[in-house]
């Protein structure tokens, strides 16, 4: 039981860091860093409690269902954070900046490639440093686009 309250203790250290990291971002990014700390809380308390789900939701209960659905909710924090790193960092228009990433690794929190797509007043940015942004982070391989039109 010890190393429950130890896990569930470093995840809130953990999400908590994130969250302050994104105290100037949007709602969304902070909603997908409470949704990640209430999943990490309760997810070890099936493995203490075998019958938790059944107890919770009911008979036929599928808690594989849920855990696609919380990480594509991680994935699209992750995207979300990466774009206002890129705009908080180069001072770009949000609207201007799209994320998008192939092979999201849920327990690390890295892509196996980050896709930046630009488009409007942003299309001028600086591409290398974006790159070297997203790369040096270590938060995946990047690889920046120019939409037009």
């Amino acid at each position: 039981m010890e190393k429950y309250f130890g896990a569930i203790a470093a995840v809130a250290a953990v999400v908590s860091a994130c969250s302050l990291l994104a105290y100037k971002g949007s709602r969304g990014v902070k909603f997908a860093l409470a949704v990640l700390l209430v999943y990490s809380v309760l997810t070890p308390i099936s493995a203490v409690v075998p019958e938790f789900g059944e107890l919770a939701f009911g008979e036929g209960f599928d808690i594989g269902e849920y855990d696609k659905t919380y990480e594509r909710v991680a994935e699209g924090a992750f995207c979300e954070g990466i774009d206002s790193l890129i705009c908080s960092e180069l001072g770009l228009d949000s609207e201007g900046v799209r994320v998008a990433c192939r092979g999201f690794d849920y327990k690390s929190m890295r892509a196996e490639r980050v896709f930046v797509i630009l488009s409007g007043s942003c299309i001028s940015a600086d591409s290398l440093k974006i790159k070297k942004i997203i790369e040096d982070s270590g938060l995946g391989e990047c690889e920046v686009e120019i939409e037009i039109g």
